[in-house]
């Protein structure tokens, strides 16, 4: 009896010390190199541009750096709107492994989050530092009520080696007449 209580003991404190298969959590865990910073540089049509939010992602492994709407058209009136949407979106990988399946969309959206979105999927694998263009192409059109509509611009999802990230999405809420 004295054996077992050892054998078991010993096998008890040498659990805690052996290294195996990382837990599904930790595979998901990326530290960020060069953590995102400045503000974006976006160019096109003052009444695109001026709806713009690029939102906030700070644990996202991908940064949006520069955004192009210089094609892209934006017609409002009295609750409804009309967009012609082509668009690129510069990224960088500020992580430090090659990310792949990056995926980016651009909403066109009223205050209560209803409206159109398009996005861009590239699979080709970007390296921690390396830039990156997403172009994309999306039109639509839709009611709102009240308020004014946003042109919101979003990090996805990204994958590397057994992870599906998906950077956290604040969306700041407009004011709507209700």
């Amino acid at each position: 009896m004295l054996y077992t209580f050892a054998a078991l003991l010993a096998a008890t404190l040498n659990a805690g010390t052996q290294v195996g298969p990382a837990s599904p959590g930790a595979i998901c865990q990326v530290p960020l190199i060069r953590p995102n910073s400045g503000a974006p540089s976006v160019t096109g049509p003052e009444d695109v541009t001026s709806r713009v939010r690029i939102l906030r992602q700070p644990d996202s492994p991908i940064s949006v750096t520069a955004i192009d709407f210089s094609a892209a058209t934006l017609t409002t009136s009295p609750g409804y709107f009309d967009w012609q949407g082509p668009y690129t979106i510069e990224m960088v990988n500020v992580s430090d492994r090659p990310l792949r399946n990056i995926r980016a969309t651009v909403y066109v959206r009223s205050g209560n989050l209803s409206g159109v979105g398009s996005g861009v999927l590239v699979d080709q694998v970007l390296a921690p530092g390396a830039r990156l263009q997403l172009v994309g192409k999306g039109s639509g059109h839709g009611t709102f009520h009240g308020g004014d509509v946003t042109v919101d611009v979003v990090v996805e999802s990204v994958r590397w080696d057994g992870c599906e990230y998906r950077p956290s999405q604040a969306i700041p809420l407009l004011d709507v007449a209700r």
